[in-house]
């Protein structure tokens, strides 16, 4: 096996997909393929994540302080919290987005239909970054 080999098993497309499961935890039958972790845009959309993920508090607290003001004053953070988790699922989701290459879906694969993919179907984002972790501890590996 020469290096190239080597660097091409690693890479292959059939290690880079994961089945979707169902809302319900059933398998859905459909894969998503991932971008492999070592290519640039990845590591460059991961590093952007843990920026915006150290700024994203302050940012909301700011964005957010009549709200965080009432909350304090009332000892109810309800609303606050149901915001500041909505808000941060959609800047999960942006970042996963960045990590999907391809799917095989009836629908044909593009960066506007996974966006509404990951907005209508909630814990999408959350099975890419789990399939992203694994893959990344797999390279790590070898």
């Amino acid at each position: 096996m020469n290096i190239h080999e080597l660097y091409a098993a690693k890479v292959e497309a059939k290690d880079r997909q994961f089945e979707v499961l169902r809302s319900d935890g059933t398998p859905s039958g459909h894969h998503i393929v991932l971008k492999p972790v070592d290519s640039e845009d990845v590591e460059i959309a991961v590093v952007k994540y843990r920026r915006l993920l150290a700024q994203f508090d302050e940012s909301f607290k700011a964005a957010n302080a009549e709200l965080l003001a009432e909350s304090e004053a009332a000892g109810d953070f309800g609303e606050y919290n149901i915001r500041h988790g909505r808000e941060l699922v959609k800047l999960q989701n942006a970042v996963a987005a960045e990590l999907v290459e391809g799917w095989d879906f009836d629908t044909e694969f593009s960066q506007h239909e996974l966006s509404s993919a990951l907005a209508a179907f909630k814990g999408l984002g959350d099975q890419i970054w789990a399939a992203y972790i694994t893959q990344l501890a797999n390279y790590q590996k070898k």
